[in-house]
């Protein structure tokens, strides 16, 4: 029962601390605030393409 009731918590101030993790596709939920100097690294580390919509 105990393995149901799991959670993964990962912080950071910095996206780049998570892109080099290996444990970067186990999450389920994500978020990160909208830094400008890092918002190249925030769209790759979410898969998501650079554009004016995301």
């Amino acid at each position: 029962m105990r393995s149901y009731i799991n959670a993964k918590f990962s912080i950071s101030q910095s996206t780049k601390d998570a892109l080099h993790d290996d444990d970067k596709g186990n999450f389920g939920v994500a978020f990160a605030f909208d830094e400008p100097s890092e918002r190249e690294d925030v769209f790759k580390w979410m898969n998501l393409e650079p554009s004016e919509e995301n």
